[in-house]
């Protein structure tokens, strides 16, 4: 039954009632390995947990055949599917619950067209289950924040979260100053992100640091200090403006992954560096991996600062340039699953005046991704040459090819962006 009559909660209740008939057996709880799924799949574990369901939980990034297999060949009779809308769904031989942005169903007892942020589903559908769970805190780690302003409601009430004025810069609530510049991608400070000696010596010439007290948290400095680090780094005011902040106090007062805004970069940590079930871990609040969850997200933002400095400092090493475009091909030097976050801030930090185009290689392909507005519709003609369907996240299209196409593609890719200027990009996106 395919329900679109726009009665959510009583769908939602229909869904639920149906589910509690289902969990006294085992089931197998298949996740899609991105931000989303895993902060929705907690959610979910975290009612089921409360009803002792037993369970075993496992990750993929897209269903393929052998995912298939699996599943069907699994002891377990009943599967949820968290995040995946895919074709192949149809293929799994069980009794299915998915649980997608787009769609929730319960084999042939409902199926139900939605357009809301998976965490706020799976939060819907937790405390219908449980109405004492409490997983607002995790459903806060999607980015809609007119959706979330019940549920906000609901967390601050329930003291999961604490709301402040501070700052959206990286580690700036939680961290000290020096450490906030170091690791600093959005702005990407040139000669500072990535270096703690440069960024010491930086906070010292601002005059924010003293030897009697160490170095101040940002959260101290005053409006004379503000303005003299928007004119020394020729950064926007906007950037440091204070706003709204909210802090998990699940999480230690001055732990990094306290601030929600840096929580979800953690998450977006693990699934780059392949470690789902540390960050489910970490939203159903084990303390297990404190140390381990710290590097992780440490390790990152060092990556990501890495590759920025590649493209940014040591271009000759990596950056081929046009007339009209740039290219950046990273071969082996960074974690392909960065790329689109890369792209991303390349350019947040730096709108290029150039169609851009970033590569890297993953396994025995090579992804690529470009930002939307270097995409012309003679690019459709590129894409068809190499059989290439491209995927988009933020403004960024992302695809992938045969390694053993590189030359051939970079020859084709040079030309084709060769043929317009970005300002003459046609609004028209290839097929």
């Amino acid at each position: 039954m395919m329900n679109e009559s726009g009665n959510f909660q009583k769908d939602i209740d229909i869904i639920a009632n149906n589910i509690l008939t289902v969990i006294h057996s085992p089931i197998k709880i298949l996740v899609e390995k991105n931000v989303e799924g895993i902060v929705s799949a907690s959610i979910l574990l975290k009612a089921l947990l409360k009803k002792n369901v037993n369970f075993s939980l496992s990750f993929a990034k897209f269903l393929d055949d052998s995912i298939v297999k699996e599943v069907n060949l699994d002891p377990c009779k009943i599967v949820f599917l968290v995040g995946f809308n895919d074709d192949k769904l149809k293929l799994i031989e069980k009794k299915v619950f998915i649980l997608s942005s787009s769609i929730v169903s319960l084999s042939e007892v409902i199926s139900i067209k939605i357009d809301l942020p998976l965490p706020v589903i799976s939060y819907l559908l937790a405390k219908q289950l449980d109405s004492s769970v409490e997983v607002s805190h995790l459903a806060l780690l999607c980015n809609d924040n007119e959706i979330l302003h019940d549920i906000t409601k609901a967390a601050l009430e329930s003291k999961l979260i604490s709301k402040f004025q501070g700052f959206k810069l990286f580690g700036s609530n939680t961290r000290q100053f020096h450490k906030v510049l170091e690791y600093s991608t959005d702005p990407f400070i040139l000669g500072v992100s990535g270096s703690e000696d440069n960024s010491i010596n930086l906070v010292k010439e601002l005059g924010i640091s003293s030897a009697e007290e160490g170095f101040s948290n940002m959260m101290s400095l005053d409006e004379e200090d503000i303005s003299r680090l928007v004119s020394t780094l020729g950064i926007k005011i906007g950037i440091i403006k204070k706003e709204d902040i909210f802090l998990l106090n699940c999480e230690e007062a001055n732990s990094p992954l306290a601030d929600i805004g840096e929580f979800r970069q953690f998450l977006e940590a693990c699934i780059a560096f392949d470690k789902p079930s540390v960050a489910v871990a970490k939203c159903l609040g084990s303390k297990e991996f404190k140390n381990r969850a710290l590097e992780i997200l440490k390790d990152y933002k060092l990556e990501i600062i890495r590759a920025l400095n590649l493209f940014f400092i040591e271009a000759d090493n990596v950056v081929s340039k046009g007339e009209n475009f740039i290219m950046a091909n990273f071969r082996d030097s960074i974690n392909s699953e960065l790329l689109e976050k890369i792209a991303f801030l390349i350019c947040k930090n730096s709108m290029p005046e150039k169609r851009l185009l970033l590569m890297a290689y993953s396994s025995n392909k090579i992804k690529c991704c470009m930002p939307e507005s270097s995409l012309d519709m003679n690019s459709s003609s590129l894409f068809s040459k190499f059989n290439i369907a491209y995927s988009k996240n933020n403004e960024i299209c992302s695809f992938s090819f045969d390694m053993s196409e590189e030359n051939d593609f970079m020859v084709a890719a040079m030309e084709n962006l060769e043929k317009v200027k970005i300002e003459q990009v046609s609004p028209q996106k290839p097929l």
